[in-house]
């Protein structure tokens, strides 16, 4: 199992990003391409919805989250894996 973060920051934020945080899983920067493809830019068309999918070891989606609250969302999907068969 692996985690990537993606999002419409630049490269340069994510790596400050990744090291205040001690993040040990790649960050890619999307110049909303992903976003627009996945359907979650925003209308203005400058940010996307934060948004968690789950994706098994086939490539197949089994779970897509529309986050709310940021600080949150992590025990969200800890719950969710910790009930998966």
């Amino acid at each position: 199992m692996g985690i990537v973060g993606v999002s419409v920051d630049t490269l340069e934020s994510h790596v400050a990003f990744a090291a205040e945080h001690g993040l040990s899983y790649d960050l890619v920067p999307d110049g909303l391409a992903l976003a627009r493809e996945l359907g979650i830019a925003t209308a203005l068309k400058k940010y996307a919805r934060r948004t968690t999918y789950l994706v098994d070891a086939e490539g197949k989606v089994q779970h897509i989250w529309s986050v709310k609250d940021a600080h949150a969302h992590p025990a969200e999907v800890l719950a969710h894996l910790r009930e998966a068969p």
